[in-house]
């Protein structure tokens, strides 16, 4: 997932780790901006990072995420019902399922002409896909992120905990 704000670009480590596939697959050239971040031999997706965020400030990494269609954008999605994301998902699916059946259709000369386009195709669709149902996931509360400071999703949450908090706290003197 990214988020982009205030002059900042933010993308999950889960994301960053497929980056150079991503930009494989979309003919893309990463900035060194982006590339001294995430390609280095250090760098580790694990259980405990995989939904942190990676800030960026640098004009040309935060229009290179920009680009990048297939890592679903926060802002864009985190209001759409439940149903209306699904119904995103199913049709990201069937499209990748339309570029194999095209694919399969095709005689061997044509599927080795057109294998690049039509393999891009399909893992950038079943890769949104795959987005969009983590953050389904997230709306729902089973998936945790770490979401960025100066989100104001992340501020009207903490807004909806104080309160809770402070119910809490009533509760508890009430008691």
């Amino acid at each position: 997932m990214k988020i982009i704000k205030n002059d900042k670009a933010y993308i999950q480590y889960s994301d960053a780790f497929n980056l150079a596939t991503i930009v494989s697959l979309m003919n893309l050239t990463c900035p060194p901006s982006v590339t001294s971040k995430c390609f280095r031999t250090d760098f580790v997706v694990n259980g405990d990072n995989r939904y942190a965020f990676i800030e960026f400030t640098e004009k040309d990494a935060i229009e290179f995420i920009r680009k990048i269609d297939c890592i679903v954008n926060y802002d864009e999605f985190i209001n759409k019902p439940e149903d209306e994301l699904l119904e995103m998902v199913k049709d990201l699916i069937k499209n990748a399922k339309d570029v194999i059946d095209k694919y399969n259709g095709m005689d061997a000369k044509k599927q080795h002409k057109n294998y690049k386009k039509l393999h891009s195709l399909y893992h950038l669709s079943m890769y949104k896909a795959h987005s969009l149902k983590e953050l389904i996931l997230f709306k729902k509360g089973v998936n945790i992120y770490d979401l960025p400071v100066g989100n104001p999703q992340v501020e009207e949450e903490k807004k909806k905990e104080k309160v809770k908090k402070n119910m809490i706290d009533v509760d508890h003197h009430i008691v």
